[in-house]
């Protein structure tokens, strides 16, 4: 269900490092009250205590949470796994469900999302332990750029999943079951289902819908793991032991600060540090905010002291660069491992222009923790598609396209694109295929090819059809014809088809040609032939079905 992609090194170490302490770090978008619910003191279970507070109706004697049971108590060993890598999340989050007086059940749903896994990220592009899509994480007010990605953000996210299930909740008019199942697959999705159901006069309850084979299982499943939750005495599983209190604390730095000088102020190792505040995605915090560390509790106040005696002008680690002839702010940049913004900002630049011999001050990371972070996130972020930063293209492939044509075009290494996009040395480029390029020419994008091929969009709070469609470049009409909407009405959490691009960002018309259908050809057969995928073949004539007659004419999109 989820695809994890932290380094190996990295990730022994979560493994390690995990039964001491809690990994979160703190956005304004949430905050913490103070109340502690779970004031025990000493060593206690805490999935024991967890499962003292499950009180949902469970349904464990139905068959689709029967067998998810079965499977989990023949697998014990990931439960015992998953358990050890959430202990210190599991704390907090619990605290966050109990303030709002939602189930406790809600804690046991990133064991279902991510395996409580803040590096995990899907292929859809979700990620974070509560697997938010970009597109829900932006209409959540979840922030997502070049330095910062909340979706990782233990309390960022956590605060967003929780709002985003309260409006469900309350969506559904109060049935958790409907309000989890939304969560899964959009609350378009389940509404589109109970009015089905209404019109054949079946029950509305999530047990008779006809819902996506995921959601079917979804719920089952988390009702499975808090059947196993709630009753040790008939499920044994042997839970880990976690402190009962808050294993960090959070500290105001005030301004942007480089990772490698924090974790020596605080005392603790690169590597913990970055698994203690999982949104940061460079070597330094966000110039912009917000300026929050997570550092472990007893080492709050020894970090507190060492940042005030810090003068601000090293915080971030610097060198002085001076300009060689040929070069640019872009290559600069890559060569350091930062951006054109922040290296225009500290040298208080207005454009693009640098001269032979300049002198500018240039921010310089540690290279072995740069090298982890960075391999890290090159990673997560091939699978992005809506998040902010430096001049990120998505290249459709097209037929005669090669490594060397691509490279050239937009000014890049091949070399860089293999390893952006995890390609073997001799694999073959398959037209129709997507690639990640990262470039400074901000002039590219006025050239990028139409998008020949559909895309699945995620309607967040605030979107509009005509906004969507302008975004894409197609009309409203196109997208209400791809959906069969009948009016301008559109649900936060509705999963929209948007058909290929109808003309060169808004600009030029397509160029397409007519194919008279020969006896033999198939959708598929005509669609490899043009380098087109079959599905936007279909959406591009508008087929509702994958038959084809001899002498019908297709327009293909050159």
């Amino acid at each position: 269900m989820f695809k994890k992609t932290i380094l190996a090194s990295l990730f022994a170490f979560a493994i390690s490092l995990l039964t001491n302490c809690s990994v979160f770090n703190p956005d304004p978008l949430a905050h913490d009250d103070g109340t502690l619910y779970y004031t025990t003191q000493g060593n206690s279970n805490l999935w024991l205590l967890l499962g003292e507070d499950l009180n949902m109706n469970h349904y464990s004697d139905r068959p689709e949470v029967a067998t998810r049971i079965k499977w989990y108590m023949t697998h014990k060993i990931y439960l015992e796994k998953v358990a050890q890598r959430g202990s210190p999340y599991v704390y907090y989050i619990l605290q966050e469900v109990k303030k709002r007086h939602l189930p406790s059940e809600i804690a046991l749903l990133p064991i279902i999302e991510s395996g409580y896994d803040p590096f995990a990220y899907s292929t859809a592009g979700a990620a974070g332990l509560w697997q938010m899509m970009p597109g829900t994480a932006s209409g959540m007010r979840i922030r997502q750029n070049w330095w910062y990605d909340g979706r990782r953000d233990i309390y960022a996210s956590t605060n967003a999943a929780l709002n985003y299930l309260q409006y469900l909740h309350k969506e559904f008019h109060g049935d958790w079951l409907l309000a989890l199942a939304a969560y899964n697959s959009g609350n378009g999705t389940v509404m589109k289902a109970i009015k089905a159901n209404r019109a054949k006069g079946l029950p509305t309850d999530f047990w008779h819908l006809q819902l996506p084979a995921q959601t079917q299982q979804y719920v089952p499943n988390l009702l499975a793991i808090a059947s196993i939750v709630a009753d040790p005495s008939r499920y044994p599983v042997q839970w880990p032991t976690t402190k009962l209190a808050p294993f960090v604390t959070a500290v105001q730095v005030g301004s942007q600060i480089d990772l490698a000088k924090a974790a020596t102020l605080a005392g603790i190792s690169l590597e913990k540090l970055y698994l203690l505040n999982p949104g940061f995605n460079r070597w330094a915090t966000d110039p912009d905010g917000q300026h929050v560390l997570l550092v472990p509790a007893d080492k709050a106040e020894a970090f507190k002291e060492n940042l005030a005696k810090l003068p601000k002008n090293d915080r971030v680690t610097w060198q002085r660069y001076t300009v060689q002839p040929g070069n640019t702010l872009g290559g600069i940049a890559k060569k350091f491992a930062t951006s054109v913004r922040l290296i225009k900002d500290i040298n208080n630049l207005h454009d693009n222009v640098i001269h032979a011999d300049q002198v500018l001050l240039i921010p310089k990371a540690k290279l072995s923790f740069a090298r982890d972070v960075l391999n890290e996130i090159k990673h997560y972020l091939h699978h992005q598609r809506d998040i902010p930063g430096p001049n990120r293209v998505v290249h459709v492939v097209q037929p005669g396209d090669s490594l060397w044509k691509i490279a050239n075009s937009y000014h890049l290494s091949i070399n860089d694109i293999r390893y952006w996009n995890h390609l073997k040395v001799h694999q073959a480029l398959t037209p129709g295929a997507e690639l990640i390029l990262w470039t400074e020419d901000k002039k590219r994008h006025s050239s990028v090819s139409i998008r020949p091929y559909i895309l699945y969009y995620t309607v967040k709070l605030g979107d509009n059809l005509r906004d969507i469609a302008k975004k894409n470049h197609v009309t409203v009409a196109q997208i209400k014809i791809a959906n069969r909407l009948k009016s301008n009405t559109i649900h936060v959490g509705q999963k929209l088809m948007i058909p290929p691009a109808s003309r060169v960002l808004g600009k030029t018309a397509i160029k397409t040609l007519n194919y008279n259908v020969k006896s033999g050809d198939s959708l598929s057969t005509i669609a490899h032939r043009y380098g087109l995928k079959t599905s936007a073949l279909k959406a591009y004539n508008h087929l509702s079905t994958d038959n084809l007659h001899i002498g019908q004419t297709l327009k293909i999109p050159t």
